[in-house]
C-alpha cells in the first residue's frame, strides 16, 4: 500500500464518468418507457414496410415489446457499469489506494466503450474513464519512483 501526501490525480474525471453513464441509463430506461407506453397504432406504418420481407413477421405489439426490452436491456447494463465505478474506482480513490483503483478503471473503461458502440455518444464514459486510468497509473508509477529513491 503507497502512503502519499500527495492528492490522488483522476477522481473528477472519474465521478463525471460515473455520472455521465448513469444519466445515460436513466435517459435510455426513460426511452424504453415512453416507447412501451406508446400505442401499438404508431408503428403501424413501420410493419407495413417490411411486411414484404417473409423472414421479419412483426405486429405492431411485436416491434413496440421488442424497441422497449432492447433499451430496457441497455439502459440496465449501462447502469451497471456506472454504479460499478463507484465501489471498484471511487472509493479506492477516495481512501487513497490508487494501486487498487488502477485495474478496474481500465476494466470499466474498456467495457464501456464496447458496450457505447451502438451510438458515438456512449464512449463518452468509457473515454472518461480510461483518462482516468491513465492518470492513476501515472501517479502510481511517480509514487514508486519516489519510494525507490527514498530507499
Amino acid at each position: 500500500m503507497q502512503s502519499s501526501t500527495k492528492a490522488v490525480p483522476g477522481k473528477g474525471i472519474v465521478i463525471v464518468s460515473i455520472i455521465v453513464a448513469i444519466l445515460f441509463a436513466l435517459i435510455i430506461l426513460y426511452a424504453g418507457y415512453v416507447i412501451n407506453t406508446l400505442p401499438s397504432s404508431y408503428f403501424t406504418n413501420l410493419t407495413k414496410a417490411y411486411s414484404s420481407f417473409p423472414a421479419i413477421n412483426l405486429t405492431g405489439t411485436g416491434l413496440k415489446g421488442f424497441l422497449s426490452n432492447v433499451l430496457y436491456g441497455y439502459g440496465i447494463v449501462f447502469l451497471i457499469l456506472g454504479l460499478l465505478g463507484i465501489p471498484f474506482v471511487y472509493m479506492p480513490l477516495s481512501h487513497n489506494l490508487p494501486e487498487k483503483a488502477s485495474g478496474p478503471a481500465l476494466a470499466i473503461g474498456i467495457i464501456e466503450i464496447i458496450v457505447g458502440l451502438i451510438t458515438i455518444i456512449f464512449i463518452i464514459p468509457g473515454i472518461l474513464m480510461i483518462v482516468a486510468w491513465y492518470q492513476i497509473r501515472k501517479f502510481n508509477r511517480e509514487m514508486a519512483l519516489q519510494s525507490a529513491i527514498h530507499q
